[in-house]
């Protein structure tokens, strides 16, 4: 499953860009990978606050987009399964990714099944093809099934309202008499949930909650922040509702009815869904790492309460027929699984503002469209969980299709490009039907955008601060600027629809919403056009705020040099704004390591309670000393000091203010 803050959203510049990618997965996002991205997301801000305080900010400021380049093209001479796996394995070592599940198939046929390097570093133990995996998110692709299945029974329908159905599941939509929650929305992330909380990620029990109760550790999420199918944003504990109408409408529960109706009938026989190993079946799981300080670290097999949305375990040789299955339209051998028509459901998206005005990539029924190869694009999920990144993709039109993960939860996009291109190697390049830019239709577009469906309320302040870009015309040619890259030119397809760059495929539209909003949407990421002066003021109001309080902190070092100078009042004022610095750099010192590891950001300890009392402090201090400077100034001998002194208490009371506006002060994470 792909934890919950990040991708939220990728960054504008990794959305619209394909050659950067999120520096830790990539859902994967990880949502360029993967429709699921908490835990890399904060992953990455833990990698960030110990940097010095400029570039650490200025990194924060772009949560969504740390970015990573990766040499992923594929040398001309792969053309074969020895030699792929021999550039697999450099990819490994430079990404230091211990083990990798890999499967490679066709629709009859299996190219490869096995894996590369170790699933247990202590005892030395390579992966091979029955290595159970830890597959995230991509388990949700099976709760899409199961639901199409019951579709198919007659006994569900994807306009079903949830309160109708399952009335007994409490969410809050202020639209429900015009725009109801239907199981659509939850398959398709468009129900404007909140993703995971940190109290609710991880399962404390020692056996998995009922779903009921597990549904209710999710309760701060099941908010309908926007109109239900307006739209996407990544949401598990949809997904943990839907694995409950598995139950409620087959009279079964989830495990036996997915084990007896999916994994078997595919010939799946080693995998599962269990949160917990049952003991003295360890050697069969591969061990998660992570990458730290030049080192591995094990990373412990934590229990989450995602029931269907990301407990798949699973292995080379069990994706390898369920990728054929999907290749084969629901059909594995004489097995029919679920009929053509709905894996045609799944792979398109139906449910969202996009959808409705004419584009249906983007998330489908757990099931999503991407460019994963050179020129190349393949259906499919990816999932991140705590020590594992996986993906699996196919295209019914190429034949083929693979899956694979890793268990140092690294970013997979440079394997996932070599394979790709590797399956792709002998198919003719398509080509794209363009049609004339309509200038005139166009030109109410143009303008500034700025990103506005979050996945995680708690930083979508964040997302405001850096994620936007503008949409100009330049030479009648229509481009997206943004902050990180050079000018990306959008190619029509049609009036409203267009290519990004070279890509084959279209996957950005441009319409307005029910109130004439105009919406920008790339995949399924959701803009809205909005002032430019607002945004640069806001980023350039917190930037240069952070910078007057490095320079102060590196002031201090001066004066501190020749504080027998100084009168004791001066030192006093002073003093205040160093104060509170460090308050806010004991904060930051605090979410660190609340961070590491994860599951203790869902905990009253001393690094969730340091947060909230050292933020809280943070902005007394800072509001504070407004009052001292304003009764002090004149002690300090040098009116341009006390100016400076002035702005770095003001600087320090526009960040604390801001993040007090957004939730971040005296938050209590064990409670969120």
């Amino acid at each position: 499953m792909f934890y919950v803050l990040r991708a939220t959203g990728i960054s504008c510049a990794v959305r619209h860009y394909p050659k950067m990618n999120a520096t830790f997965l990539h859902t994967i996002g990880l949502f360029e990978q993967d429709s699921s991205i908490f835990l890399v997301y904060i992953i990455m801000l833990k990698s960030i606050l110990f940097k010095p305080m400029l570039k650490s900010f200025l990194i924060l400021l772009c949560l969504s987009l740390s970015v990573h380049r990766y040499a992923t093209a594929q040398p001309d001479s792969i053309k074969t399964v020895p030699q792929l796996l021999d550039s697999v394995k450099k990819i490994m070592n430079r990404n230091n990714i211990p083990g990798l599940l890999l499967t490679l198939v066709t629709r009859d046929s299996v190219i490869f099944s096995g894996g590369v390097g170790l699933a247990d570093l202590k005892n030395n133990v390579p992966v091979h093809e029955h290595h159970l995996f830890r597959m995230g998110s991509v388990s949700k692709s099976f709760a899409a099934l199961a639901i199409l299945q019951l579709i198919e029974q007659g006994k569900l329908s994807l306009d079903d309202r949830l309160r109708d159905i399952a009335p007994e599941v409490t969410f809050e939509n202020e639209w429900e008499t015009t725009d109801p929650l239907k199981v659509v929305h939850l398959l398709e992330h468009t129900t404007g949930f909140d993703d995971m909380h940190f109290s609710a990620m991880h399962n404390w029990e020692t056996h998995e909650l009922p779903l009921p109760q597990m549904i209710r550790r999710h309760e701060n999420s099941l908010h309908c922040r926007w109109k239900p199918g307006s739209r996407f944003s990544y949401s598990n504990p949809g997904y943990v509702i839907l694995t409950y109408l598995i139950e409620k409408f087959s009279g079964q529960n989830y495990h036996d009815y997915i084990a007896q109706h999916i994994l078997r009938p595919v010939g799946m026989t080693e995998s599962n869904f269990v949160s917990f190993i049952p003991s003295g079946d360890e050697s069969d799981y591969a061990k998660g790492y992570s990458w730290e300080d030049g080192g591995y670290d094990d990373v412990p097999f934590n229990p989450i309460n995602g029931a269907a949305a990301g407990t798949l375990n699973s292995s080379a040789h069990d994706m390898g027929r369920f990728v054929q299955c999907l290749l084969n339209s629901g059909r594995i051998g004489d097995t029919l699984i679920v009929a053509p028509a709905s894996i045609d459901r799944m792979e398109i998206s139906m449910s969202s503002l996009a959808s409705r005005s004419g584009m249906h990539h983007g998330y489908g029924l757990a099931n999503f469209r991407r460019k994963q190869g050179t020129w190349a694009w393949m259906q499919g999920h990816s999932g991140g969980i705590d020590g594992f990144a996986s993906y699996y993709g196919y295209n019914r039109y190429y034949g083929a299709g693979f899956a694979l993960s890793n268990n140092a939860m690294e970013s997979n996009k440079a394997i996932i490009t070599l394979v790709t291109d590797f399956l792709t190697r002998n198919l003719d390049k398509p080509t794209r039907t363009t049609s004339a830019l309509d200038l005139a239709s166009i030109e109410p577009y143009l303008g500034f955008y700025s990103f506005a469906s979050p996945r995680n309320e708690i930083l979508a302040f964040a997302e405001r601060l850096i994620n936007g870009f503008e949409l100009a015309l330049e030479n009648d040619t229509l481009t997206v600027k943004t902050l990180f890259e050079k000018p990306l030119k959008l190619i029509p397809a049609s009036a409203n629809i267009f290519y990004r760059g070279d890509n084959l495929e279209a996957d950005v539209i441009m319409t307005k919403d029910e109130n004439g909003q105009l919406v920008y949407i790339y995949d399924a990421y959701y803009y809205e056009k909005s002032s430019a002066f607002i945004y640069w003021l806001r980023l350039g109001g917190i930037v240069a705020s952070v910078v007057l309080l490095i320079t102060y902190v590196l002031y201090t070092l001066i004066w501190l040099v020749r504080i027998q100078s100084l009168s004791r009042e001066e030192i006093f004022i002073r003093l205040w704004p160093l104060t509170s610095i460090i308050f806010f750099a004991a904060m930051i010192f605090c979410f660190n390591a609340m961070l590491d590891p994860l599951i203790d950001a869902g905990q009253f300890n001393w690094k969730t309670a340091g947060y909230a009392l050292f933020s809280a402090l943070w902005l007394v201090i800072s509001l504070a000393s407004f009052l001292v400077i304003f009764r002090g100034f004149s002690f300090v001998r040098r009116k341009f000091t006390a100016m400076y002194i002035t702005a770095v208490i003001a600087a320090n009371g526009i960040l604390s203010v801001y993040f007090f506006i957004n939730g971040m002060i005296g938050k209590c994470f064990w409670l969120y």
